[in-house]
């Protein structure tokens, strides 16, 4: 396998594991649960550029989600 390939399996796979972990946290606003997935998939592929740069760019997405579950969970 050309190192081409392995790079594009290893970004289609931890793109997909993201987002089922994205999927889990807007079916039940647990963000204790997103974070403990978050971690498993650091500790997963540590040594994954691909992974640290979409968690930078999850992270804000991630924080004005649950900002806004917080506010319609308080009525505001």
């Amino acid at each position: 396998m050309k190192d081409s390939e392995k790079l594009d399996r290893e970004v289609t796979v931890i793109y997909n594991e993201c987002w089922k972990i994205y999927r889990e946290y807007t079916a039940g606003h647990d963000m204790a649960l997103y974070n403990r997935r978050v971690g498993e998939l650091k500790e997963k592929y540590k040594r994954s550029r691909f992974l640290v740069n979409i968690l930078y760019a999850f992270a804000p997405v991630m924080n004005a989600l649950h900002g806004e579950h917080l506010k319609e969970e308080k009525g505001c």
